[in-house]
């Protein structure tokens, strides 16, 4: 009998042991629960007061100094309004000082319309040259002329970029017009340098004729020989 009272006495203690054992996890597992629960609470109440802290201090005006309510309040009683002490503050501020700064630059600047002319930027001469020479036969000669050719407008921004792109679409057009006209010189039609320049006169009213029929704006102000042979 005294060994079993003994085995039950230590069977009592185990599950005494045990019982503390659950015990003691159950308050872990409730402590960690705890934890989170507060982090999950707290973190995003941290984060959006530090949030509002920031913004409050990046995108709030600053209070005026004594100095600017200041100098805001002379603003006023120099231009003849009356200024009781009550508008003595930040008020006057985004009035009178803006209207100072606005004031000073309208004065150390130049008037509007001079400085638009001034700005605007001259008329630069734009140039296109072909990229092959022409070469043909002069008329009732053996004899060849070869040139190369450039064209050039006086414009300014976008009238400048049209007029590249415009004569660039028109290329292979305009050197059946070149080839055509220069087969029709004789030799002796470009033999001096006056004659050679009315001939380039005459080249450039044909391309513009072309731009014309193909309903382009732009219009050639001079064409050059770049390069002249006869052969």
């Amino acid at each position: 009998m005294n060994d079993a009272d003994d085995f039950d006495d230590l069977d009592d203690e185990e599950d005494e042991a045990e019982k503390e054992k659950i015990k003691a996890a159950e308050k872990k597992a409730k402590r960690k629960t705890l934890l989170l629960m507060s982090a999950l609470i707290g973190g995003p109440a941290m984060i959006i007061a530090v949030l509002f802290i920031g913004s409050h201090i990046l995108f709030t005006d600053s209070s005026p100094s004594a100095v600017d309510i200041s100098k805001a309040y002379e603003l006023r009683k120099q231009s003849g309004m009356s200024v009781s002490a009550a508008l003595r503050g930040a008020e006057l501020l985004g009035d009178d000082l803006k209207g100072a700064d606005a004031d000073n630059a309208t004065s150390d600047n130049i008037p509007t319309d001079n400085a638009s002319a001034e700005n605007m930027m001259p008329d630069e001469y734009q140039y296109f040259s072909f990229v092959l020479a022409f070469t043909t036969n002069l008329k009732n000669s053996k004899k060849m002329v070869s040139v190369e050719i450039a064209c050039a407008k006086l414009a300014k921004y976008i009238e400048g970029d049209n007029f590249l792109l415009e004569m660039t679409d028109m290329e292979p057009a305009f050197r059946s017009v070149i080839l055509g006209h220069l087969s029709e010189f004789k030799e002796d039609d470009l033999d001096t340098v006056p004659k050679r320049d009315a001939a380039t006169e005459i080249l450039r009213l044909a391309l513009n004729e072309e731009l014309l029929k193909y309903d382009y704006n732009s219009q050639i102000d001079s064409l050059y020989f770049t390069s002249f042979r006869i052969f």
